[in-house]
């Protein structure tokens, strides 16, 4: 790295130097005759100002938070404005431990403020309902006298004020509205996240566009595309919870915005064997390589629930997936990609080392925890029966080559069976949604029959050691992602150090995925290669022949 020395003798890498001349810091640097020297401010506080800014910018990571949440109050009883009010203290708490421990930006999960029990209808629904300034206004709530601030802006902004940390939360938005388009009620009614800077100002909004039924809230007529950046040099795309399975906007941001950061408020309904809250979040970080800071609503015996700051190809550097209801705060050093202010000069990070990683394992599956199933009926199966298993399956025009090995396969009443699994189709969603998929896959299950698997496996059952699994596909889709999808016992996904993900070119249209394990493993529940087909979303689902 290149140094200048400032004229007090203190040395500053030149990337500083030139970023300087590109952010607004209320003064201005000096050059004199001499190209090389810099005269720093004598004011110490100008001086301290403009260290902490370019050293932020030059950190290669930055330290966030996330908090799994199990919300209070009831809509069914309780004053809407209370509960939200509610939320919002019990969130002052994270937020001020979060500051306290270092965090520059703190999530919270989809719902947190209002509960995920919202009514039914809109009249029902719309006094829950706050009305949010156009982040381009930059509005700071808590700084506004006026007394037409909605009190659980006014108190959020000023807990991200008085914290000085970016506070992102997700709550219920109403957006008056008049001509042909607006509803026959005067409003578009919006699942929607913010986000609060460091002085309180209301710098982001979005509008969740892949509503997972959700009756009585409306859609943006296109996916929104919003980003924010901040002080610490890294521009965050945003999404909410069903978002992380369709292309719009959360793919467009990765893709066409070169997005490396998505900020994830989420109540995630987790489905077992492929879908639950970190198993899919985390397959997607690694597939598209992105730092993915995602907040869980915690509800373990209504499927929700899991939380997890994840680092890309690093796999989760903090995660929860907690068996009872909680709430918790995670907070982790982010490895900043290279993609970002200043290209392939950003500073590398290892991933490897001092990030702390917390993160439940659990022995055993407590009835407190639920799961839904997904429909495994349309799947092409096959037992396995062998210590040594090569076999191909295919379904509908999908083949995958598998390549097993256990340590033995028990026949016995107390133990779990395996099967090789693979699904080429189209799949459905509460709501009516559907989703076009690729599927190939080792899944537990607690007997020999199909209808057993994608079931929580039962404490008493034993598990497999597998000493090496392989599959191989080749795929001509265009747009699509090939995700892994493992899931141990303990409701997380495998260390990204057990196995291997890899893709290759075979020809311009033809791409080979190669999904390995590098270590043995036990406890398995799911391994396997997940890719979603976005060509073929919308399209009637793949019913059973």
């Amino acid at each position: 790295m290149d140094w200048r020395r400032t004229s007090r003798g203190t040395a500053f890498p030149n990337v500083l130097c030139d970023f300087a001349h590109r952010i607004d810091l209320d003064f201005d640097l000096v050059y004199p005759e001499d190209e090389n020297i810099i005269q720093i401010p004598v004011n110490v506080e100008l001086r301290a100002k403009l260290f902490l800014h370019l050293v932020m910018q030059v950190t290669s990571y930055y330290t966030a938070a996330v908090v799994e949440y199990s919300a209070v109050g009831n809509l069914s009883v309780d004053d809407p404005k209370q509960v939200l009010m509610m939320n919002a203290e019990r969130y002052l708490g994270h937020v001020s431990e979060a500051a306290r421990s270092g965090a520059d930006i703190i999530v919270f999960p989809e719902c947190g403020l209002s509960t995920i029990h919202l009514p039914q209808t809109r009249p029902e629904i719309r006094p829950l309902l706050t009305p949010i300034p156009d982040p381009i206004q930059l509005k700071n709530p808590c700084l506004d006298s006026s007394g037409e601030v909605p009190e659980v802006l006014s108190f959020l902004a000023c807990a991200a004020r008085n914290h000085s940390i970016y506070v992102v939360v997700n709550l219920p938005e109403i957006a008056h509205c008049a001509g042909a388009d607006c509803p026959s009620d005067g409003a578009f009614f919006y699942n929607t996240d913010i986000v609060f800077d460091r002085s309180g100002t209301l710098i982001a909004r979005y509008r969740k566009y892949n509503l997972f039924g959700e009756p009585g809230f409306n859609l943006t007529s296109t996916a929104e595309i919003s980003t924010f950046n901040t002080d610490f040099g890294v521009r965050f795309g945003m999404a909410t919870c069903f978002d992380i399975y369709f292309h719009d906007p959360i793919v467009q941001l990765v893709q066409e915005l070169e997005i490396t950061d998505i900020v994830f408020p989420v109540a995630w309904f987790s489905e077992l064997p492929f879908l639950t809250a970190i198993q899919i979040q985390e397959g997607w970080s690694r597939a598209l390589d992105v730092n993915l800071l995602a907040s869980g609503y915690d509800d373990p015996a209504n499927r929700n629930g899991g939380s997890a700051i994840y680092a890309g190809k690093l796999g989760r550097v903090a995660a929860t997936m907690p068996l009872s209801k909680t709430s918790k705060l995670l907070i982790s050093q982010v490895p900043k990609k290279t993609r970002g202010l200043f290209g392939n000069n950003s500073p590398g990070f290892s991933g490897s080392t001092n990030i702390p990683l917390e993160q439940n394992r659990p022995s055993n599956i407590p009835s407190e925890r639920l799961f839904f199933t997904d429909y495994l009926a349309p799947y092409t199966t096959q037992l396995l029966e062998t210590t040594a298993t090569r076999a191909e399956l295919c379904n509908r025009e999908l083949c995958c080559q598998f390549d097993v090995r256990t340590e033995g396969i028990p026949r016995d009443p107390y133990s779990a069976s395996y099967r090789l699994a693979v699904f080429n189709g189209i799949r459905p969603f509460f709501g009516g949604k559907t989703g076009g998929i690729q599927v190939c896959a080792v899944i537990s299950c607690n007997n020999m029959s199909l209808s057993s698997c994608g079931q929580p496996i039962s404490t008493t059952k034993k598990l497999t050691t597998f000493k090496f699994i392989s599959i191989q596909i080749n795929s001509s889709r265009v747009n699509s992602i090939h995700m892994p999808s493992t899931l141990l016992k303990s409701i997380l996904p495998l260390d990204v150090d057990s196995y291997e993900l890899t893709s290759r070119n075979v020809t311009d249209k033809l791409t080979h995925i190669h999904l390995r394990t590098t270590k043995n493993i036990r406890n398995l529940w799911t391994f396997g290669i997940y890719t979603r087909e976005y060509d073929l979303d919308g399209l009637p689902f793949t019913a059973a022949t």
